[in-house]
């Protein structure tokens, strides 16, 4: 019974100014009870850590984040025997308020 492998396929989803989805998947075998999600911004110590178990969700938003900001996400999956290693780090940028409601406008 080992710890789970990091989960794969991360992605970034629904990228607005000040709030992004994370989507990932594990491996089809392992029984993964939860995942935490560490946050950064590029260049900054500072991490916001999103945990959740009891959970067979595979994705999670992210909320309050400053627009036109680059950041960093990982993601673990965890199970009964432990947390797995961390995701490979997934690079994102959200966009300017302004160009969010430029192309809103577009649609109509």
């Amino acid at each position: 019974a080992d710890s789970p492998s990091a989960p794969v396929n991360v992605t970034v989803k629904h990228l607005k100014a000040n709030s992004a989805v994370v989507t990932w998947d594990v491996l089809e075998d392992e029984v993964v009870i939860g995942f935490a999600i560490s946050q950064q911004k590029k260049d900054v110590r500072m991490l916001r850590f999103i945990q959740e178990v009891n959970t067979t969700t595979r994705s999670c938003a992210l909320w309050d984040l400053e627009e036109d900001t680059e950041y960093i996400v990982h993601v673990q999956s965890i199970s009964i025997q432990g947390q797995s290693p961390a995701s490979e780090p997934v690079l994102f940028k959200t966009p300017r308020e302004a160009e969010k409601l430029a192309s809103k406008n577009k649609g109509k």
